[in-house]
């Protein structure tokens, strides 16, 4: 259904005015984002605990092959046959692959004989349990409310945040004040992605390997440990890429920086969703998602405006060492985190118990 209505609001977008082209593409993110929930829901039923990270690495890197991809075909077809049709085609695309999805993707792998992995990842032995309403509102207040899934949420926003930051105004940093040529500086960004790719999918096979013989340490805590190296990685890049990368510095250093970034924001980025689902109880981990990814949402809009408003205020230089702080932050966060656990699960596991 997502791709249904994502792919008819491309089609709109195509043929209207700018406000109306405004909307739209506000419903087509809309529906996006209504799809991770759901994505994580199924990949949870079909694939066991202990490589869960590595599968939803995977599908997470949809996004950074995509950003690569996407502009460059998009741009192809728009200076050649006009940006309408550069927006038509993937809406045709999408509602193509939206019906394919609807015959053959199924949600439940026990109606073809195969394990649901369900109850493993929440350690639900009561299937009936599954059956609660999703969408009951006090179980998103419940995981918005809970401590640990809230610095989860904080930690997913500060890494959006330096993730969007990095891919929206590195370019016009590195011109302006560090002279880099417009080449380059588009270098900078692709490297980004392509180091977000194989960060997404290292973080995965890595969480999997740490968290197969945890012993006392629980599953999450494995993970989480992971991603806080992942974090050490991300401040020490990114004080390389404010305060030793220069217009006359080696490309291939600039280049592996620009991938260092990608890999090291993108490794914590998957962790943290993998994390948040496997701290909940089963019927509350599509509440967990939306709940992380809406965090993660905000960080992209706090890097929008208001990192804006701070560079006219006081430099694109000054607000990139103070995103070299943030990162600092994340790094604390995700260490606090490691000595915690998610409330609602314990809370589940009390009244099954008794």
């Amino acid at each position: 259904m997502r791709w249904l209505i994502s792919g008819y609001q491309n089609m709109n977008s195509g043929f209207n005015s700018v406000w109306m082209f405004s909307i739209f593409w506000f419903l087509n993110g809309l529906c996006q984002g209504l799809s991770w929930p759901a994505c994580a829901k199924i990949l949870m039923a079909w694939f066991p605990p202990d490589n869960f990270a590595t599968v939803w690495s995977i599908l997470s890197t949809s996004i950074n092959v995509s950003g690569s991809i996407g502009p460059l075909f998009i741009t192809t077809i728009a200076l050649h046959y006009g940006w309408r049709l550069g927006m038509i085609i993937p809406a045709c695309s999408a509602l193509v692959l939206a019906v394919i999805f609807t015959v053959t993707l199924q949600e439940d792998p026990s109606q073809f004989g195969l394990q649901n992995y369900q109850e493993e990842h929440s350690g639900d032995k009561d299937k009936s349990i599954n059956k609660k309403d999703e969408t009951n509102i006090s179980q998103v207040t419940s995981v918005f409310l809970d401590p640990f899934l809230f610095l989860l949420g904080i930690s997913y926003l500060i890494l959006c945040g330096i993730r969007t930051c990095m891919m929206d105004w590195s370019h016009l940093y590195l011109i302006e004040e560090k002279q880099f040529s417009p080449i380059l500086s588009s270098t900078i960004a692709s490297s980004m992605e392509v180091g977000g790719i194989v960060g997404s999918i290292v973080s995965g096979i890595w969480s999997d390997k740490a968290s197969i013989s945890p012993g006392s340490v629980s599953r999450v805590k494995c993970r989480l440990n992971v991603a806080r190296n992942f974090c050490f990685g991300v401040t020490l890049s990114l004080y390389l890429f404010v305060h030793h990368m220069h217009h006359y510095s080696n490309e291939i250093f600039v280049v592996l920086v620009g991938f260092a970034i990608g890999f090291f924001v993108y490794g914590p980025l998957t962790i943290s969703g993998v994390a948040a689902l496997e701290s909940v109880p089963g019927h509350m981990c599509g509440a967990a998602s939306s709940v992380c990814s809406a965090f993660g949402n905000a960080g992209g809009v706090i890097a929008g405006l208001p990192v804006t408003y701070l560079a006219s205020h006081r430099g694109w230089h000054q607000t990139f060492v103070y995103i070299c702080y943030l990162s600092l932050v994340s790094l604390a966060l995700f260490w606090q985190l490691g000595r915690m656990q998610c409330q609602l699960k314990q809370d589940d596991t009390k009244d099954k118990t008794s």
